[in-house]
């Protein structure tokens, strides 16, 4: 899933950084998380979730974020969206509404 969103983003003209895992994703956010425009996380990675490593990353992750999950009961969209998250999209999700959410976070992405 991660290789194909990047793959997407990418033809829409966007520079695409990928994290292996949670933690790399943490490593990433406190290394630069505020040279990013937008993160996608999934909740369930391995070695850290991506709730966890948002929370972990504290103002480093302040960055609009999608968050996708296979797990999207009411107490994780509760949580996303307490984070700050812009958009929890529940797998499988429509490719449409991914994008509809990209362009919600970045407006200059018109096209996309």
């Amino acid at each position: 899933m991660r290789r194909l969103l990047a793959v997407h983003l990418a033809g829409a003209g966007l520079a695409v950084d990928e994290a292996e895992d949670g933690a790399e994703l943490l490593a990433r956010l406190r290394a630069g998380g505020d040279g990013y425009a937008l993160l996608v996380t999934d909740v369930h990675m391995p070695r850290l979730s991506g709730l966890e490593a948002i929370r972990r990353a504290g103002e480093a992750a302040r960055v609009p974020t999608i968050v996708v999950t296979s797990f999207g009961d009411d107490e994780v969209h509760r949580k996303a969206e307490a984070m700050g998250a812009l958009a929890v999209l529940d797998k499988p999700f429509d490719f449409d509404a991914f994008m509809a959410a990209v362009r919600g976070a970045l407006p200059g992405l018109d096209g996309a």
